[in-house]
């Protein structure tokens, strides 16, 4: 995971970013919390890295039950927008 973490960095992700989208790729759509407790990514840091991953277009934001769930941009999409000159070496299904 941790090579993957860097290659997504190297797009110009932070740490926190990629750890953040990695997790919601493993997780599915899931809470801020839970997303900062399987990524080591701090609780009071984790709500400005969604948001700012919201508005990137790499998350989405959805109010269920009045409570709030994040889910990660399609990883064959982000593939997509993210190489699309093709010399991006991760395999999209690493990523899972």
């Amino acid at each position: 995971m941790q090579d993957i973490i860097q290659k997504l960095q190297s797009l110009g992700f932070s740490q926190y970013e990629a750890k953040a989208y990695v997790s919601l790729v493993r997780q599915g759509p899931t809470s801020a919390y839970q997303v900062s407790k399987e990524s080591g990514i701090p609780r009071a840091r984790i709500y400005e890295i969604l948001n700012g991953l919201q508005e990137e277009g790499i998350v989405l934001k959805e109010e269920i039950n009045d409570s709030i769930k994040y889910s990660p941009l399609p990883v064959d999409v982000f593939w997509n927008r993210f190489n699309q000159n093709g010399t991006i070496p991760i395999n999209p299904s690493a990523i899972h």
